[in-house]
């Protein structure tokens, strides 16, 4: 499905939403010096120029004549981590690779080597070398590196400086880095072996890191035959190339951008995610700062912020009461007021159902109760729960969907209600293809958690779509009989949302070609799910309108 130009009234829209983020988190963190309104204007410098359309496939062929990789690390967005481990992938798995992280400080460079000889594991690691405190990001995404590191038995490099003095001048971190990757590349006499540095965006600017590396190598002997690193930069979520594509009505298709033999650049997430992702961390670390408590932080207004934009995308007309969640309560994983809330609130099928979404990791609301569970504090999740409060307002839902089989297909449509407004806040974001769910399904075996799931969804997705091909668009849409019916409700759950992030996926392709009018998403969206006929009547007619022609051309796995 081709995408059309957008309207220019959403790219504004997105613009302003960035500016705001980008204001929330100065007024956290205050003005920035001039060292650092410096330091990011030459970084600014490397961007400009032409770019045009690249893969993954280029980045990849790049990197086969490498020396050095510089990736750009956003750190508070997990997804930039996500893409760098992406890239790493698709390396030969025997070719030697040295991983070079920021995030760790030479100190802590024999925790490493022994985290990569498996002598202690990620959260002794984590704990050893006072990550929350040194970095205080995320874990997992960098977690994710190492354990992929240790797995292909590559060295990991630590490249930050131990005086704190140093820590802050932006140029002594890039000549110290610099001068770590130079002596890595002095230690390794492999001819094929890459170091894979991964650094702040702005140290990729072209008087900083690469020319620190340059210098260094300049300076000091090698047992490779070439004086220089050839080395290749990977931008990350340029603000100007990700606008420049969404005009074109190609932020969905393209997610590797290239100028020069040697520069790429990847749009892992549009820039207004990036910053949210930020602001997040920042009030999450300022609150968690101020109280202390145990609580974790109040992801309230967060998921309120998110109602409020796809309100707005939505066009429709909800109160300010509506949008501000009124008096809902919203809890994460790290909240164990959940429990009191199951304990009070909730009674005999309900609370034990409530408690098994919990167990099994996932988010919900509870349009009754006004309650929302974050399992995950990323922004993917918090966007699918305020599209499921924004469609229950619309619709006029009451129930949470959980009575399997009875609610299946109303579950799948209000997890890909959930999906598309995400994918309105995230464009960026890929659901399920039926490629991915039958790889997944090929690398279980018979006995293991989830594939149960993962056969109906395939079952019943198979049987829309053979509906379909047999029928033509104007059959009633209704699915054969289902060959598999779980007896585990956890297996239904699953299922739903596998098809309803396949559903999910269609919609919005069908919205930004055009081939649905925003008007006609909202009226779907105002339609009773929770009533007698959805699943015979309304499902079908959704299965028909959200054809094969809306499905993903290339699998999930395939996009950084």
């Amino acid at each position: 499905v081709r995408s059309r130009t957008p309207d220019p009234r959403w790219l504004g829209a997105r613009r302003a939403l960035l500016g705001r983020y980008k204001r929330q988190a100065a007024a956290i963190e205050g003005a920035e010096s001039a060292m650092l309104r410096s330091y990011r204007r030459a970084h600014g410098v490397g961007l400009r120029g032409g770019w045009t359309a690249s893969s993954k496939a280029e980045l990849i062929d790049a990197l086969a004549r490498a020396d050095v990789a510089i990736g750009g690390d956003f750190h508070s967005l997990a997804q930039a981590q996500r893409a760098h481990l992406r890239v790493l992938r698709a390396l030969p798995a025997g070719r030697p690779v040295t991983l070079a992280l920021e995030a760790f400080a030479v100190a802590a460079q024999p925790l490493l080597d022994r985290y990569a000889r498996g002598e202690i594991d990620g959260a002794t690691l984590r704990a050893l070398s006072r990550w929350d405190k040194k970095w205080g990001f995320q874990w997992d995404g960098y977690g994710a590196l190492l354990d992929l590191a240790r797995a292909r038995g590559w060295r990991t490099l630590a490249l930050s400086p131990r005086s704190s003095s140093v820590e802050r001048d932006l140029q002594e971190r890039d000549r110290y880095a610099g001068r770590a990757i130079a002596r890595e590349l002095r230690r390794t006499a492999s001819p094929d072996a890459l170091i894979y540095a991964i650094m702040g965006e702005l140290h990729l600017g072209p008087g900083h890191l690469p020319r620190a590396i340059a210098d260094a190598c300049a300076h000091s002997g090698s047992k490779r035959p070439q004086t220089k690193a050839r080395t290749v930069l990977i931008h990350l979520n340029s603000e100007r190339l990700y606008f420049e594509l969404a005009r074109r009505g190609l932020d969905s298709r393209v997610d590797v951008m290239r100028s020069a033999k040697n520069k790429f650049c990847l749009i892992a997430t549009p820039p207004w995610v990036q910053w949210q992702s930020h602001c997040l961390h920042l009030q999450k670390s300022l609150e968690e700062g101020l109280d202390g408590g145990d609580d974790g932080y109040d992801y309230g207004e967060h998921v309120a912020e998110l109602a409020r934009v796809a309100a707005a995308d939505l066009g429709v007309g909800l109160t300010r009461r509506d949008l501000s969640l009124g008096e809902a309560a919203v809890y994460s994983s790290e909240d164990g007021r959940v429990w009191d809330w199951m304990s009070r609130s909730l009674r005999g099928r309900h609370r034990d159902e409530a408690a098994a979404l919990v167990a099994e990791g996932r988010s919900f609301f509870f349009p009754k109760d006004g309650v929302f569970y974050l399992s995950r504090a990323t922004l993917n999740h918090a966007s699918e729960l305020a599209g499921q409060y924004v469609h229950a307002r619309l619709c006029g839902r009451t129930r949470p969907l959980l009575d399997m089989p009875r609610d299946f297909e109303a579950a799948i449509w209000r997890d890909a209600v959930g999906f598309f407004v995400s994918k309105l806040i995230n464009p960026q974001r890929r659901g399920e293809t039926l490629a991915d769910a039958r790889a997944r399904l090929e690398a279980l075996r018979p006995r293991d958690h989830g594939r149960e799931g993962l056969l109906l969804a395939l079952d019943q997705r198979m049987s829309e779509l053979m509906a379909a091909h047999v029928h033509g668009p104007r059959a009633s849409g209704a699915p054969r009989p289902r060959a598999v019916r779980p007896r585990r409700k956890s297996s239904w759950r699953e299922a739903a949302r596998i098809l309803g992030s396949m559903m999910g996926e269609r919609l919005y392709a069908a919205l930004r070609s055009r081939s649905i009018s925003l008007e006609g998403i909202v009226d779907l969206l105002r339609m009773d799910c929770d009533g007698p006929g959805f699943a015979h009547l309304g499902y079908p007619a959704l299965v028909r309108l959200l054809g094969p022609r809306f499905e993903p051309s290339d699998p999930k796995k395939e996009r950084l």
